[in-house]
């Protein structure tokens, strides 16, 4: 008896479908997670950004990083050029071409440091000092500011939905302008909730080292008498320490 021939070419059309199928559905997803939805016709950019950097005539550069340039715009008061403006804030998204509009108030003191995480805040460090700042974070998510105005001593920091910073505890001991010995201290951004994480006092201060996963490594200057603190550093007492963010 002659046996029945393989019908291969099924089996091919089959797979050749199957794979077909699961390309278009990692397509679709992928560009649905960019903002691009294939099946309602519309897009993020669409309904939240279809705003264009050229559509703000009267802005001012108030400062940028690779990734965003901040501008002011509809100014109420001052200007860039004359060391104090308020207005309205543009976060430009230089990658995406994508523009936020934060329509809260806010007042810029000289320019701003930019920096951001992995694309849900832009923080920023307005001031003229180098010791004491004033630090702004937005969401680009709600297009609001999150954080307003918080005293930045020194260094800051994202880990997840939160920002670490140095903030600006000060004492009378420290001979240095503004008498900063900055405390650690965390702020949910979602929440707002804010905790110390290292409280600084008169024989003691701390500073940012480095985040690794969930641990932040920091550094603590203290000294044996409070008259140390007018010597040079090098007769600060200075140790490594380590605290789990989880």
């Amino acid at each position: 008896m002659t046996e029945r021939p393989f019908k291969s070419g099924y089996v091919v059309a089959i797979l050749l479908f199957l794979i077909v199928s699961l390309i278009i559905g990692l397509t679709y997803y992928v560009l649905k997670d960019n903002g691009i939805d294939l099946l309602g016709g519309t897009t993020n950019e669409d309904t939240q950004t279809s705003k264009k950097l050229s559509d703000y005539e009267e802005k001012e550069l108030v400062g940028e990083n690779a990734a965003y340039s901040v501008y002011v715009y509809d100014i109420t008061d001052g200007s860039v050029e004359e060391g104090s403006v308020t207005g309205k804030m543009l976060v430009y998204d230089r990658y995406l071409n994508k523009v936020y509009e934060i329509k809260d108030v806010s007042t810029f003191d000289g320019s701003a440091i930019v920096t951001n995480d992995n694309g849900h805040y832009v923080m920023l460090s307005k001031g003229t000092a180098a010791s004491q700042r004033s630090m702004s974070v937005v969401s680009l998510a709600s297009e609001k500011i999150v954080l307003d105005n918080k005293c930045l001593g020194g260094e800051a920091s994202f880990w997840k939905d939160s920002v670490i910073f140095e903030n600006c505890d000060s004492f009378s001991s420290r001979p240095w302008e503004g008498g900063i010995a900055s405390s650690l201290e965390i702020v949910n951004l979602s929440t707002g909730v804010s905790k110390v994480l290292a409280k600084s006092g008169e024989w003691n201060q701390y500073s940012i080292v480095s985040i690794e996963g969930s641990t932040l490594n920091y550094e603590e200057d203290s000294v044996e008498d409070i008259a140390d603190w007018e010597k040079t550093d090098t007769s600060w007492l200075v140790s490594t320490k380590t605290y789990n963010l989880e």
